[in-house]
């Protein structure tokens, strides 16, 4: 029987509602024992991470097994996601990290995203304010998605219910982080579908320009809500252009 220690992080994503309904539906099966469930509001993402993973670790010195991370642009795919992750870790005891694939909205295929850790990972602080999320070490075996069993294939659908600013925000993000590779999908998919959503991702992309790595690009930030309402108001000459 495992206890496994839930960090869900949120800011006002179109899919929270089903995100949380998704989370408190998992089932425990013979395997699970207990469940906590810890969420952070309407944070910066770096404010945010650094209280997950303290979170974290305090969570396994009071002996949680598994640690899961699940952001609230995230619905999971059915109701044995968390049993399903904790077989990895019953299965091969040195198992670290589970990494299973999410259907991602803007791009119409899978993208890496639902993050599970064993007690035994370490996380160690980040100054960095873009990349704060890439702090976890210590490991020793990993699973991605050419290790897992179909039914975590995919383990949940991300941005499905996305709004305009959280569509907007997945652009910049991705943009800055110099994800060129999942824009070019992001684009594919708008050329097929004309649809407002995928569009204010790319219009999120072009504005990056504007930003910078260090900050400026949290929901709340001046520069953000700015740079969102100019593409939101803008958007038929804006999204010509970017044809």
């Amino acid at each position: 029987m495992m206890k496994i220690f839930v960090g869900v992080i949120s800011c006002g994503e179109g899919d929270k509602d089903r995100s949380f309904s998704s989370i408190e539906a998992q089932e425990r099966g013979n395997i699970i024992s207990d469940v906590e469930i810890f969420k952070i509001d309407d944070l910066s993402e770096k404010k945010a991470h650094d209280l997950l993973h303290e979170a974290f670790r305090d969570a396994s010195m009071n002996n949680y097994d598994v640690l899961i991370k699940v952001d609230a642009d995230t619905v999971l795919a059915h109701q044995q996601i968390f049993i399903n992750i904790c077989e990895q870790f019953v299965a091969n005891p040195k198992v670290t990290k589970v990494q299973a694939p999410l259907h991602d909205y803007f791009i119409d295929d899978l993208l890496n995203g639902l993050n599970s850790f064993s007690r035994n990972v370490k996380f160690r602080k980040s100054c960095d304010t873009l990349f704060c999320d890439r702090v976890d070490e210590a490991h020793n075996v990993r699973l991605y998605q050419r290790d897992l069993p179909q039914s975590l294939i995919p383990a949940g659908f991300h941005c499905h219910y996305a709004t305009e600013c959280q569509a907007f925000h997945y652009g910049l993000h991705r943009e800055l982080k110099g994800q060129k590779d999942t824009l070019a999908l992001v684009k594919k998919a708008f050329q097929k579908n004309r649809d407002r959503i995928r569009g204010m991702a790319l219009l999120g992309a072009q504005a990056a320009g504007s930003f910078t790595k260090f900050g400026g690009f949290n929901y709340a930030d001046k520069q953000f809500c700015d740079a969102f309402e100019k593409s939101s108001n803008e958007y038929d000459r804006l999204i010509t252009c970017l044809r």
